[in-house]
Order: C-alpha cells, then sequence, then structure tokens
C-alpha cells in the first residue's frame, strides 16, 4: 500500500475522511469502481528529483490497478506524485 499527501481546502479534507476513511488500512481508499479513483490513478506521475516529500492534510492510498488484472498499469511504488495542478483538478 502506497500513500501520498495532497494539500485540499480543510472542509473537503474533513469530508473526504469521513466518507472515505478505511480503518483496516488507516488511510482514506477510494472505491475502485468510483470516477475520483480513476482521476487520481489518471493523475499520477512519477515523482521529480527536486520535489520535496509530500505535505498536505489529506492522505489517501494510491491506486493500483493492476490489483484489478488490468493489464500494465501504473505501479504506485513509481507513479506516486500528484502535481499542483492534479490536486486542483482534484479540488
Amino acid at each position: 500500500m502506497i500513500t501520498t499527501r495532497i494539500q485540499i481546502e480543510s472542509y473537503l479534507a474533513e469530508y473526504v475522511r469521513g466518507k472515505y476513511y478505511d480503518e483496516t488500512i488507516g488511510t482514506v481508499r477510494f472505491p475502485s469502481s468510483s470516477d475520483i479513483y480513476v482521476t487520481i490513478y489518471d493523475l499520477m506521475e512519477k515523482r521529480p528529483v527536486n520535489c520535496p516529500a509530500d505535505r498536505g492534510n489529506l492522505e489517501f492510498m494510491l491506486p493500483d490497478r493492476r490489483e484489478a488484472n488490468f493489464a500494465g498499469g501504473k505501479s504506485p511504488e513509481q507513479f506516486n506524485y500528484i502535481s499542483v495542478r492534479g490536486t486542483a483538478i482534484l479540488e
């Protein structure tokens, strides 16, 4: 399980945690059938070399479509970065 953090409006972070928090893994996990899951998957990028560690008020598990028997797919171990632009899209 690979997680990342993003900085979004406080009320949105609270809403997402209330709706999608998974106690079994201790973080937010979006259902694979949800639109947000697919959107996050599309926004995942390789972390730039000069990028600092993740900081933000919302931590969530990154999608791993390889587990769902999709051919290929982005590995969360390599594609574990959501850019500022990507965060704005999610917000």
